[in-house]
């Protein structure tokens, strides 16, 4: 096939050189068809893909404000408990204080009518 070729006429193809040729046209447009659908396969995968993670990064992008909101929330209803546990302390401190002023003035009443029955049993006796 190779052969010097000096015109048109020269050139002869025979049955073996055309189904050659068509078996190497046909094997290219075969691999090309199947590259092209392989692609336009892959293709639809990627998009599927990025549709599940742009679903997955919605809901966990929900979730981190749900988990802010959540911590934020915790930590709001810990200070009120904070808050209403130390006004509780301090009422029972204030409570405590109020009692025991009480209890020291009764106790200094009782000892001063001690002193005042001692005083009487010692008049008495000196008599």
């Amino acid at each position: 096939m190779f052969l010097d070729i000096h015109s048109v006429n020269d050139v002869h193809f025979t049955g073996k050189d055309v189904i050659y040729l068509l078996t190497f046209v046909v094997s290219l447009l075969t691999a090309w068809f199947k590259l092209k659908h392989d692609n336009d396969r892959q293709t639809d995968k990627i998009k599927a893909i990025d549709k599940k993670l742009d679903a997955c990064f919605s809901d966990s992008k929900e979730e981190i404000m749900n988990a802010k909101n959540g911590r934020i929330a915790i930590r709001k209803d810990f200070d009120r408990k904070l808050e209403k546990a130390s006004d509780e302390i301090k009422n029972t401190k204030e409570n405590f204080t109020k009692q025991m002023g009480k209890m020291t003035e009764s106790i200094n009443q009782v000892k001063t009518d001690t002193a005042e029955i001692k005083g009487m049993i010692s008049n008495l006796l000196n008599q």
